[in-house]
């Protein structure tokens, strides 16, 4: 048990359970335990026990783990799909509402807006001044969307841009978006290398319970030691 503290992991556990439970303090802990005859001195120190004891058991597992590279080559080879990144869109937008506006006036303003851009007035500046939402704030800016996470429509019309380029005027439920496409990341797949960690501790941790497992029905079939559930109304 290297480097575990007892009387720290004891404490976490401790909070832990009184936020589970609703409890601000461990004197309303100790009145619900005394409600059902438990004294909390004996109950924390048996749950302390407990602790020590898996923390030893979980040390003996890991350390028979052994992981294969090839294992966590194959893996990598064949679950390319869990290491790709999606496509991400870097967006700035002025938002109009058509909720309880005059259509002519909405027709108005999109024009007006138009013929600013073509005048090369900044899309970020005119959001400031004409956005409807709240990344009027920002100057327009909405921020970054992985593929997948904006309207369909929306994200139909992104995907035709190219970085600097803006949609025309896109109706959705509540109102009209003007977007423009400000970085773009492709998708793609992480090397090897960027995720062989992540694979190992798949892997690591499957390993743990597996043998964790074999390792508690061997104890018990054997009656070395006795597993007590941390749960304080167990107690006897």
């Amino acid at each position: 048990m290297e480097g575990m503290d007892p009387d720290e992991q004891l404490r976490l556990w401790l909070e832990n359970l009184k936020k589970e439970n609703n409890m601000n303090s461990d004197a309303e802990l100790i009145q619900a335990l005394q409600q059902q005859g438990v004294d909390f001195e004996k109950w924390k120190e048996k749950i302390k026990v407990n602790i020590m004891k898996e923390a030893v058991i979980v040390t003996e597992v890991r350390r028979n783990i052994v992981i294969d590279d090839s294992e966590i080559v194959n893996y990598y080879k064949l679950h390319p799909e869990e290491f790709t990144e999606l496509p991400e869109y870097k967006l700035r937008a002025i938002y109009l509402s058509a909720e309880g506006g005059n259509e002519e006036e909405v027709e108005a303003k999109k024009r007006e807006i138009n013929e600013k851009i073509l005048s090369g007035e900044e899309l970020s500046a005119l959001a400031g001044k004409y956005s409807e939402g709240p990344e009027k704030e920002n100057q327009g800016e909405l921020g970054s969307f992985k593929k997948g996470e904006l309207e369909k429509d929306l994200e139909q019309a992104v995907e035709k841009l190219g970085v600097g380029e803006m949609t025309p005027w896109l109706k959705v439920r509540a109102g009209w978006f003007l977007l423009k496409l400000e970085e773009r990341k492709e998708s793609r797949l992480k090397s090897f290398e960027e995720v062989r960690r992540e694979i190992e501790e798949k892997f690591f941790n499957e390993q743990s319970q597996e043998k964790l497992n074999e390792f508690l029905k061997k104890l018990k079939e054997k009656s070395y030691i006795k597993i007590l559930m941390l749960n304080p109304f167990d107690y006897s």
